[in-house]
C-alpha cells in the first residue's frame, strides 16, 4: 500500500508529531501504522474504536507475530522499529553481527518483544535473553515468544536489569515508559532486580533500554569487560549524571573501549548510542 506508507511516514516527522496531542488525531495517525501488518483493516479499526484491545497481528516484514495493545505506546514503538528504522545498524555493527550465524543477544528492557521480533527477522538463529520487569509488558512479551514458537532460544526474565540483586520500586503500567523510581506511589510495585552482568558478560550484542536505569549499568566497571562487540544504548534524562544525556552516554560507551555512533532523537535528552569494538 504505497500511498498509505507515504502518509504513515509523514506522520512520524518531528513537526507533525508535535501536532498529535488530540485524541482523535492520535488515533488516526495510529491507525496508519496498520500498513505494517497484514491485517491492516483490523488494526486500523482497533486503533480508531474507543475500546482498548490487545490484538495479534502478522508483520508484513518477515511474517512473524506481534501483539499490540491499542491506544498505547505499543503502536509508536511498532512504527519506530519497523518503519522509522530506530534499530537500523551503523555499518560497522552490521558487519560484525552479519558475520555471525547465531548472535547471542541480551535485551535489557524488552517491553513487548518488538525488538526481539526484529532481531529474529534478521538473524533467525539468534538467541535472546530478555529482561522485562513490568508485569503487563512481560505478559505480552511471553505471549509473543509463544506465538513465534521461540521459547527454545528466547528466554524471558521477569526482572529489572541492575548491577546487584535485590528488589526495586517500579512504576508499572506505563508501557514503554514504565521505570524504576525512588519511592512508592500510585502505580508502583515491587519487582525483582537481577545483576544483569551475569548475562551480559558473554553476549555478542547488548541492547540497553531501561528508562534511566542505563546510567548505573554504563558506569559499572564491568561494562568495559563485556565480550559484546556491539552495544545499543537508548539514553534518557532521568538518572543522568550530567546536564547532557547524549554527551554522557557517548562518553561512557567510549570509555568502555567502543567506537561510538550517535543518533539523537527529536526530543531533547533522548537518543541512541551504538558502540562497536573490533
Amino acid at each position: 500500500m504505497p500511498g498509505l506508507d507515504v502518509v504513515r511516514r509523514a506522520a512520524t516527522a518531528p513537526g507533525v508529531r508535535r501536532l498529535t496531542t488530540v485524541t482523535p488525531v492520535i488515533r488516526a495517525t495510529g491507525a496508519l501504522r496498520g500498513t505494517l501488518v497484514r491485517e491492516t483493516r483490523r488494526f486500523a479499526l482497533n486503533e480508531l474504536r474507543p475500546r482498548d484491545v490487545a490484538a495479534r497481528y502478522t508483520l508484513r516484514e518477515g511474517g512473524r507475530a506481534v501483539v499490540i495493545r491499542h491506544h498505547s505506546s505499543d503502536v509508536m514503538i511498532l512504527d519506530e522499529i519497523f518503519s522509522a528504522g530506530e534499530y537500523d545498524l551503523p555499518e560497522p555493527a552490521a558487519a560484525i553481527l552479519d558475520a555471525l550465524d547465531a548472535p547471542r543477544v541480551v535485551d535489557l528492557g524488552a517491553n513487548i518483544g518488538l525488538f526481539g521480533v526484529w532481531l529474529l527477522n534478521r538473524w533467525p538463529a539468534a538467541t535472546l535473553v530478555a529482561y522485562e520487569p513490568d508485569p503487563g509488558n512481560a505478559e505480552v512479551l511471553e505471549r509473543v515468544v509463544a506465538l513465534n514458537d521461540a521459547a527454545d532460544r528466547w528466554t524471558v526474565r521477569r526482572a529489572a536489569a541492575a548491577t546487584a540483586p535485590g528488589t526495586l520500586t517500579f512504576l508499572a503500567g506505563r508501557g514503554s515508559t514504565s521505570r524504576v523510581v525512588d519511592a512508592d506511589g500510585d502505580g508502583t510495585v515491587s519487582v525483582e532486580a537481577v545483576d544483569a552482568f551475569a548475562d551480559l558478560a558473554d553476549c555478542d550484542l547488548a541492547k540497553i533500554d531501561v528508562e534511566g536505569g542505563e546510567w548505573a549499568l554504563l558506569a559499572d566497571p564491568r561494562f568495559a569487560s563485556l565480550a559484546a562487540r556491539v552495544v545499543f544504548v537508548e539514553y534518557h534524562p532521568q538518572g543522568c549524571p550530567g546536564p547532557d544525556p547524549g554527551a554522557d552516554a557517548q562518553r561512557l560507551v567510549a570509555a568502555a573501549g567502543y567506537a561510538v555512533h550517535h543518533a539523537p532523537k527529536d526530543i531533547p535528552g533522548y537518543g541512541v548510542v551504538w558502540g562497536t569494538r573490533a
